[in-house]
């Protein structure tokens, strides 16, 4: 089982990762949004629409989460990454935007995987992914 969680982990990290670099390069931000992989292996793209053009990140983030959470429930999904921008403090050294992917599985613990970016005139600068625990929100 721990093989099929790495590449469902690591299918929907790549994906959203993917996504979040080219919306940064084309639009300098992105709201939330995330990616499932269904029971069944399909990978989807999955978002949270509050009725607002610009909802509060995290409103959206919950939207992600309750939505997810049913499919969980109804196991429908058996992984989810949600991705949203965010600010984090590198040791030894300033904070700086990050692209954060909270990465659940049905299997194992959650992660949370943040790469640090900056922009530098019309281009993003990236920095290397880091993976630390993350929190269970969806598979509860």
């Amino acid at each position: 089982m721990e093989s099929t969680r790495q590449n469902d982990l690591e299918r929907l990290l790549d994906h959203v990762l993917d996504f979040a670099h080219k919306t940064l390069s084309n639009h300098g931000e992105f709201y939330p949004f995330g990616a499932v992989v269904r029971t069944d292996g399909e990978l989807r793209y999955v978002a949270g629409y509050s009725g607002s053009e610009t909802p509060p990140s995290q409103q959206v983030i919950d939207l992600i989460v309750a939505g997810t959470r049913e499919g969980a429930r109804t196991k429908e999904i058996r992984a989810v990454g949600i991705c949203y921008d965010a600010r984090v403090r590198p040791p030894d050294s300033e904070p700086t935007d990050a692209i954060a992917v909270a990465l659940e599985h049905v299997e194992g613990e959650p992660a949370l995987a943040l790469m640090p970016y900056k922009k530098v005139g019309t281009e993003i600068e990236y920095s290397e992914l880091t993976i630390e625990p993350g929190e269970r929100r969806v598979f509860v």
